[in-house]
């Protein structure tokens, strides 16, 4: 398990797409995956702090076969998604 907070500024945006591409490389995905998920990520990021979310958590799991990724923010938007591992 990995997990981030993240109050945003858009400083940000370059650290976090950095991270969850090494994250997910780590776990063994191929580049045209990690730059799916990765996208799929930052679009639910930009969905929460376009909901009014200012800080949000960030986490990604293991188990069962499974990565997960879920992302919860202070406006209460959560999302979580789940990818077979390679």
């Amino acid at each position: 398990m990995f997990s981030l907070s993240l109050s945003h500024e858009p400083r940000l945006d370059s650290m976090l797409a950095d991270l969850s591409g090494a994250v997910l490389r780590h776990a063994g995905y191929a580049p045209d995956a990690v730059s799916e998920l990765s996208g799929v990520l930052e679009r639910a990021i930009a969905g929460a702090l376009a909901n009014g979310g200012r800080d949000c958590q960030v986490a990604f799991s293991a188990r069962n076969g499974e990565l997960h990724m879920a992302l919860t923010s202070d406006a209460g938007t959560d999302w979580r998604t789940s990818r077979p591992l390679p």
